[in-house]
């Protein structure tokens, strides 16, 4: 069995960001897996611009900022493993590999998991009808259309105003396809408000609120949908020959779920990116991802401090990290920070992840989140 002091799941840029910060701090034997042939996760179909503008103060594509990282990867003694899955992490830090490597296992002092997210299908919404060919989510088209050069229809219609999903529409557009419109359920658009202006209003596509899809219609491909006004509940029947759908995106955790099995999160297992919460800006993650990797590598020094076995040396070493809290039932809402009573605060937590980090009250706000996010989900205990 081969040992690892970190073993960071995902080379996206969440991935990517934390390896580096690991090593930079100090971990000398840092592994680094991705499932695809090459590192940049999403990062490598997103041909537009938009990206780095924080974190590095210029404008990038996604290829140009995954390349950023990748350089300093290939600069670095990082072991890293491509075209290789995790597809099993046990509760003692095994990871199970699979892909070019064989079938491999691996035993981590510490793991990150940057496994980002996936898109929620047409098939979790209320929509009636047949399931033709022509139905794309936004991330399946943008990679069919930006990696692969197929063109998958002329007469598009797009569900849901993420961010994904306008982009897209834009990139429809330039490609010289009709998108008829971006059709929303909620009164205002879901995306960010720079890609509803550069995506959608500078190229002229309409923005449907308060709609949805209630049917699909065709056999072999799709031919049309029918729209609901939700305002009035009246339906228009819309001839097209692809759907796009933009409606959500799930983090993927499925890992963390098999390493807790039902209980807490261990205290060496850590959650960066998407895998944690979905984020807006790809610079917000490299930082949020950095700041994890050194948690980690904290972690993973104090291990060799105290001279003990992780699983027993691990709690509560790390500020922020709470044992057993998943144990008790997070409340239904989420207090103002104004409401909570100063005499409570060692008792308030962030539950946007299953870390659930427990949190300090400073100047600026809360601390004590071990991804480092600004906006924990606060809730007390």
């Amino acid at each position: 069995m081969l040992e690892y002091e970190i073993v960071v799941i995902g080379g996206g840029p969440a991935g990517m960001a934390a390896a580096l910060s690991a090593r930079n701090s100090g971990i000398s034997r840092v592994l680094l897996v991705e499932r695809a042939e090459v590192l940049g996760g999403i990062l490598n179909q997103c041909l537009h611009a938009g990206f780095g503008l924080t974190y590095f103060g210029e404008e990038l594509n996604g290829p140009q900022y995954a390349a950023r990282f990748i350089k300093r990867i290939e600069q670095s003694d990082l072991k890293v493993l491509t075209s290789t899955t995790a597809v099993s992490l046990q509760g003692d830090g095994r990871v199970i590999l699979s892909g070019s490597c064989g079938l491999l296992e691996i035993k981590a002092q510490a793991v990150i998991l940057a496994s980002g997210c996936r898109e929620r299908p047409i098939g979790s919404l209320p929509v009636t009808g047949t399931r033709p060919a022509g139905i794309f989510t936004a991330g399946m088209a943008q990679k069919m259309v930006n990696l692969g050069g197929y063109n998958i229809g002329s007469k598009i219609i797009i569900l849901g105003s993420g961010d994904v999903g306008m982009i897209v529409a834009r990139r429809m557009v330039l490609l010289g396809k009709e998108v008829i419109a971006v059709i929303e359920k909620e009164a205002v658009c879901g995306g960010l408000l720079r890609n509803q202006i550069q995506c959608l209003e500078h190229y002229g596509i309409p923005l449907w609120t308060r709609c949805t899809i209630s049917r699909i219609h065709g056999q072999e491909r799709i031919s049309a949908v029918t729209v609901q006004n939700l305002e009035d509940g009246r339906e228009k029947y819309i001839e097209c020959n692809t759907l796009i759908t933009s409606v959500g995106l799930i983090p993927e955790q499925e890992l963390a779920e098999e390493a807790v099995d039902g209980g807490a999160i261990p205290p060496w297992l850590f959650l960066c990116g998407n895998a944690c919460y979905v984020h807006d800006l790809v610079d917000d993650v490299t930082s949020e991802a950095e700041h994890v990797g050194r948690k980690a590598a904290e972690f993973v020094k104090t291990l060799k401090q105290v001279g003990k076995d992780y699983k027993q040396a691990g709690s509560g070493m790390l500020e922020g990290d709470v044992q057993g809290a998943h144990q008790e039932q997070a409340p239904e809402e989420d207090p103002e920070k104004a409401d909570i009573p100063q005499d409570k605060t060692q008792h308030i937590f962030c539950i946007a992840c299953p870390k659930t980090c427990k949190l300090t009250p400073s100047s600026q706000g809360w601390e004590g989140t071990i991804c480092g996010r600004k906006d924990p989900v606060v809730a007390v205990r």
